[in-house]
């Protein structure tokens, strides 16, 4: 695998390895595995069309770019502290999920991403991912990863006074507030009405993902990679 991975986003097969994640961070687009199983599963399925809007939470720079450039004004990078993405300041819109999530217009967006966001916020999952429903279009789709560790139960603390070190104990990471266990599926399920968990297997090859330098693991999913996809049949 070491002379054919390939950043799918832009080409290079140039990577950082950390955390025991030989292929860690593309160093020319900056993604990570999680991004680039995403981008990989929107080429799989064909999505987003040209004319599609999209609603963006906690954009990763690569997807920035990409979107930016196909799609212009249709495409909109939302986090809740802009300021911490430098020179693109202008281009990322506050917005606070757990307070602004509610006053979006409904029916209104054809695709939305969020990649390892559900685990920060301190506010209801179930209210949060019923409310991206809510703001998509009819056929409108929803699409989405989070850090899952299967062999245990979830588990939440929304204080937001807790300490840092306290939540990396329990949740394991510092600015985490949950953390997700194999019951995850069952808790997207009840929030959205319908199985939102797509298996790698049922997308992608072992030799594809090991291309793009991403570990293959069916066997351990769901896990922090692992995608979840809901699409909007009626409206909700």
């Amino acid at each position: 695998m070491m002379n054919t991975v390939t950043c799918p986003i832009c080409k290079n097969q140039t990577f950082k390895s950390s955390i025991g994640r030989p292929y860690n961070v593309c160093l020319n687009c900056g993604s990570l595995e999680r991004t680039r199983v995403i981008y990989m599963a929107l080429a799989k399925l064909g999505i987003p069309g040209i004319n599609d809007r999209i609603l963006h939470f906690a954009p990763e720079k690569c997807f920035i770019d990409l979107f930016s450039e196909s799609h212009g004004e249709k495409y909109e990078p939302v986090d809740m502290f802009p300021e911490n993405y430098k020179h693109l300041t202008e281009r990322i819109r506050h917005l606070d999920i757990c307070e602004d999530l509610y006053s979006l217009p409904s029916d209104s967006w054809d695709l939305i991403l969020h990649n390892h966001v559900l685990e920060h916020i301190l506010c209801s999952v179930k209210g949060v991912l019923r409310g991206f429903a809510r703001i998509l279009k009819p056929r409108g789709i929803m699409i989405f990863t989070i850090p899952v560790h299967p062999k245990q139960v979830t588990t939440e603390d929304l204080n937001p006074y807790l300490s840092g070190a306290e939540r990396k104990k329990r949740f394991g990471q510092k600015d985490h507030v949950r953390l997700f266990g194999g019951d995850v599926l069952d808790l997207i399920k009840e929030a959205l009405g319908i199985d939102c968990f797509v298996p790698v297997t049922s997308l992608f090859t072992q030799n594809e993902f090991e291309k793009a330098g991403i570990i293959w693991k069916p066997e351990m999913e769901p896990h922090g990679e692992s995608i979840f996809l809901y699409r909007k049949e009626t409206q909700t």
